[in-house]
C-alpha cells in the first residue's frame, strides 16, 4: 500500500485517487470497479473490498506491494528543517546588516 498511501501524501482528491484503484482493479481482474460493483449488485457508494473474497483482497496486496513505484522521493523533514533554519539565519543577517 506504499503507492497509495504516497499519493495520500499527494493531495490527491478522492475522485482522482478512485479512478487510479479502478485502473488498478481493471489492470488486475480486466473489469473496472464500477463494472465489478454491477455485476455484484454493489451500491456504488459502498466500498468493493467489503465484499470481495480474501483472496482477491490478499491479490491486490500483493500486486500494490510490486509495482514499482514511479514517484519522485519527497525531500527529507530534517532536510527541509536544516534550509528553513539557514534561510532564517541569511535573513536576520542581512536585515542586521541593513
Amino acid at each position: 500500500m506504499k503507492i497509495l498511501v504516497n499519493l495520500k501524501l499527494r493531495s490527491l482528491d478522492e475522485k482522482n485517487f478512485a479512478i487510479i484503484r479502478s485502473k488498478g482493479d481493471h489492470a488486475l481482474f480486466g473489469h473496472s470497479t464500477k463494472d465489478m460493483k454491477q455485476k455484484r449488485k454493489i451500491k456504488q457508494n459502498q466500498p468493493l473490498a467489503d465484499f470481495m473474497p480474501t483472496i482477491l483482497l490478499k491479490a491486490k496486496d500483493f500486486a500494490t506491494e510490486i509495482t514499482p513505484e514511479h514517484l519522485p522521493p519527497a525531500e527529507d523533514i530534517k532536510k527541509i528543517e536544516r534550509k528553513i533554519t539557514t534561510d532564517d539565519k541569511k535573513s536576520l543577517n542581512s536585515s542586521n546588516n541593513v
